[in-house]
């Protein structure tokens, strides 16, 4: 408030207002109430007066208001307007100037002062810019495998208010159906309410049905057999005993080793099926026919055994050709000869020898009766020099002069035209070994 002083204590005043006289206004104080020219006549007595002026301009009484705000956190701050034109401004926010401006937008919550002010004069307001936390809810889709049990919900946030589309009203609650589940949770402070929706599907999938069939039983040595775990387009994992099959990620497996089989498969909904299978590798039968053998000829060949106690078939070959079906065979020549036996597991066992034809010891007559009518012993035959190719037979007579000689003998010399008496002979094998004796030649009836 202004107030006009005309000082000279005792004297006489008048005041005046843009040069008309203000009614009873003769103190020696003034307080002006609008703008304009005010002046005052003092009489001291005496005939002494003075006068003195001012221009005084009054300024309208300032004030401002800002109301308190609360708004929810999701929400933007509103613009704030001092209300008042034509004069300075200043927003403070914890003593930091943050605007100067007749509005001013928040970005912040806080305790906020706004001044305003024109020449001397002011006016300043304290208010509150308050949020109110809006509810983070956060649900989650769910596939449940094969008539599974579904997980529960929590729509978090304790303390808020609930409101789900089952019409329960509690944090937490047990979908037992498939279906969207939808829940909007509720924070009331500050005379607001502020909320937050969120939303879950669950679903039931099919199980995963693995079937890897009936046990299996493979032969040694036999062609890997395959498991097929079907679930085309799944993810697989093999395992044999318990433990992981590096590398093996596929719909099948190839299988040797015997033991337990097992795969997890997971389809596209994160359904999971198992199964497994054990695969026996059953040894091959063994079987054994003997070494190889030599035979004289003339000598009966050996019958041939191949019994095996778990054979259920017997299959013996030579040259390429069937030849008998038993657990025996008795051969007629020489030659190679192969038994195949097939077990009661289906697996094979084989084995073959070789019956060859033998050098065998020649067995040497010591007298020849030739031409003597009864066609027995009418030439000096060797016994089984037919095993022995190629020998060399001499025949030599008392003087030591050679009467017969083959490089090839052939058990055809009958003793030509010689008299009856003694010879001497020399056969000498293939093999380096050589005999000598003496050959009586009788021709006499």
């Amino acid at each position: 408030m202004l107030v006009l002083d005309a000082g000279n204590a005792g004297a006489t005043y008048q005041w005046t207002f843009n040069g008309t006289d203000i009614t009873g206004e003769t103190n020696q104080t003034y307080t002006p109430t609008q703008s304009g020219n005010y002046s005052v006549t003092v009489n001291t007595g005496a005939q002494c007066q003075g006068i003195g002026t001012i221009n005084v301009t009054v300024i309208q009484q300032l004030s401002v208001t800002v109301v308190d705000i609360s708004i929810c956190s999701d929400q933007p701050y509103p613009v704030l307007d001092a209300g008042v034109t034509g004069v300075n401004y200043e927003w403070n926010l914890n003593g930091n100037v943050v605007g100067t401006g007749q509005t001013y937008q928040p970005s912040a919550p806080g305790s906020y002062t706004v001044t305003v002010s024109i020449g001397n004069c002011s006016a300043n307001d304290i208010f509150t810019v308050a949020t109110v936390p809006v509810p983070v809810v956060t649900l989650s889709n769910a596939t449940v495998c094969g008539g599974g049990n579904f997980p529960v919900l929590d729509a978090q946030n304790p303390g808020a208010t609930y409101l789900w589309n089952t019409n329960e009203i509690t944090q937490v609650i047990n979908p037992n159906i498939a279906g969207t589940y939808t829940v909007t949770v509720t924070n009331g402070s500050l005379g607001l309410t502020c909320s937050a929706t969120a939303t879950a599907t669950f679903t039931n999938a099919a199980p995963v049905v693995v079937t890897l069939g009936s046990d299996l039983a493979n032969c040694e040595g036999a062609t890997a057999q395959t498991i097929d775990a079907g679930n085309t387009g799944s993810t697989y994992v093999w395992s044999l005993n318990g433990t992981q099959v590096p590398g093996q990620t596929g719909q099948t497996i190839n299988v040797t080793l015997p033991g337990t089989y097992s795969v997890m498969v997971t389809d596209a909904n994160g359904c999971t099926g198992v199964d497994d299978v054990i695969l026996t590798v059953n040894a091959n039968p063994i079987i054994n026919i003997g070494a190889d053998l030599s035979i004289c000829p003339g000598e009966d060949l050996p019958v041939l055994v191949a019994t095996n106690p778990n054979a259920s078939t017997y299959t013996w070959t030579s040259g390429g050709n069937v030849v008998g079906n038993g657990p025996t065979y008795d051969p007629a020549a020489y030659g190679t000869y192969e038994v195949t036996i097939v077990d009661n597991n289906g697996c094979v066992g084989l084995d073959q020898l070789v019956i060859n034809e033998a050098p065998c010891e020649i067995e040497i007559p010591n007298v020849i009766t030739p031409d003597n009518g009864d066609g027995l012993n009418d030439v000096f035959f060797i016994k089984n020099l037919d095993t022995n190719p190629n020998s060399q037979v001499m025949i030599f007579n008392r003087w030591g002069n050679v009467v017969y000689e083959s490089s090839n003998y052939q058990n055809n010399w009958g003793g030509d035209d010689l008299p009856d008496g003694t010879y001497f002979y020399t056969i000498v094998l293939q093999t380096g070994k050589d005999y000598k004796g003496t050959l009586e030649i009788i021709r006499q009836k």
